[in-house]
């Protein structure tokens, strides 16, 4: 019996104390994670400006194959949003603030456990773009507070995965545009060495320059479309390897 007082005292005990840890320990949080990409702040916010791009390189997506996305009329800019349902539950996310190509904000309801707000920022650095990827909220109940204390860990290494898969998804993106813009300003210089070859000395005149121009200008058209052709082909491409 003196057993069984001093073990049903041990569990008041730590009873005791889970609730006033949870009452005294703080439910805010806030996580935050950074990587540095090879690529333009522009190019790396438009991957996160819209929502059905996040497919390729959520870490969630890929650690719940059940997962169901279901995406609003408007996925991309303030307004933005989707939802999802997954073996762990569901909830939505909208895009509340977008200032290209410097900051985005999100609000995150994950149902009974309460609504976060996420934040990324897009700074220069060096020849490449920090991206900093962050949430925060406060955690409901008694458990908020003990929870709290872990979201650090567990929401930290989501975003390290995430941002890890989001890193070549960005920089194969900025080649794509940069190769367009080296395809679109060779074709104008092109386009300007003709008209000068047409129109100096021993060249075959105003008209003939004029023709050249034209075609010089035509080709550049064609490859500028080529290049576009070829930036929504890997956009594609992207979206498929992530379904």
């Amino acid at each position: 019996m003196k057993l069984l007082k001093i073990f049903g005292g041990l569990v008041a005990a730590i009873a005791l104390v889970f609730v006033i840890g949870g009452a005294v320990l703080p439910k805010d949080f806030h996580v935050e994670r950074e990587i540095v990409v090879d690529a333009p702040p522009e190019v790396a916010f438009a991957e996160i400006n819209d929502l059905r791009g996040w497919e390729a390189w959520s870490p969630w997506k890929e650690r719940d194959p059940t997962m169901v996305l279901t995406y609003g009329d408007q996925t991309e800019g303030v307004g933005g949003n989707y939802s999802w349902t997954g073996k762990d539950g569901g909830g939505s996310m909208k895009i509340v603030k977008s200032e290209a190509p410097h900051r985005l904000e999100t609000e995150i309801d994950f149902g009974e456990m309460g609504v976060s707000n996420g934040a990324w920022a897009f700074a220069p650095d060096g020849d490449g773009t920090k991206i900093s990827w962050s949430m925060k909220g406060a955690l409901p109940g008694l458990m908020g507070g003990w929870l709290g204390t872990q979201m650090d860990k567990w929401v930290g290494a989501d975003f390290e995965e995430g941002l890890a898969n989001l890193k070549p998804v960005v920089e194969a993106r900025a080649e794509e545009v940069e190769k367009a813009k080296t395809a679109g300003q060779r074709a104008l210089e092109d386009a300007a060495e003709a008209a000068e070859e047409a129109g100096g000395p021993g060249g075959a005149g105003p008209g003939a320059a004029g023709a050249a121009v034209g075609a010089a200008l035509e080709e550049a058209a064609k490859t500028l479309g080529a290049a576009a052709e070829a930036m929504e082909e890997a956009a594609k491409a992207a979206d498929a390897a992530s379904e």
